[in-house]
């Protein structure tokens, strides 16, 4: 396993074993609070050659935040780009319009090691729509905006190297379910 992998999978142990559990205790008091999984679809307009597909675990702390540790991988080209982070997620009105940003994002490549083994910081911001059926179950369509401040440039230019179709600007398409989610007490 690549230093990559192993950095990649100890993160995200870490903080899913450490920091949503205590998350959850935070927001002990709250209704809303919930624990959910997602599983999504990405692309720019154009179709091009990549695809991403990314999978996301979710800790809704009260009616209007939630955090979420996606998991997504771009695929195109001879490798594949991961990347994981921490994202906040505000929902102004309880369901409906949401905007998300990432407290902390990194990516490496899986493969052709153009990017010699880096680990690059990386940063989002998405705006999107949730829409809730079923009790536990919701759809998410969102516009993903990476880098939108040109903090990263160098570091997107290097992706965009090994991978000559990856956009800052996507559509991304999520499903998901929560659970463990609490009965409302009204």
């Amino acid at each position: 396993m690549s230093r990559q992998c192993r950095v990649f999978y100890a993160a995200l142990f870490l903080l899913i074993s450490v920091l949503f559990p205590c998350m959850a205790e935070l927001s002990n008091d709250d209704d809303m609070a919930s624990m959910g999984v997602d599983l999504g679809f990405a692309g720019d307009l154009m179709m091009r050659e990549d695809v991403e597909i990314s999978g996301a675990f979710r800790l809704r702390l009260s009616d209007e935040f939630a955090l979420k540790l996606p998991v997504s991988a771009v695929m195109g080209g001879e490798g594949v780009f991961m990347d994981t982070g921490l994202m906040l997620v505000y929902y102004p009105f309880n369901t409906g319009p949401f905007v998300s940003l990432s407290l902390i994002q990194f990516g490496f490549e899986i493969g052709e090691a153009v990017l010699n083994d880096r680990i690059i910081s990386l940063n989002e911001v998405s705006l999107g729509w949730t829409w809730n059926y079923l009790e536990s179950w919701f759809a998410e369509a969102s516009v993903v905006i990476r880098d939108p401040s040109g903090t990263y440039r160098e570091e997107y230019e290097m992706i965009r190297g090994a991978f000559p179709s990856f956009r800052t600007f996507r559509i991304r398409l999520v499903a998901g379910w929560n659970f463990l989610r609490r009965p409302d007490n009204g």
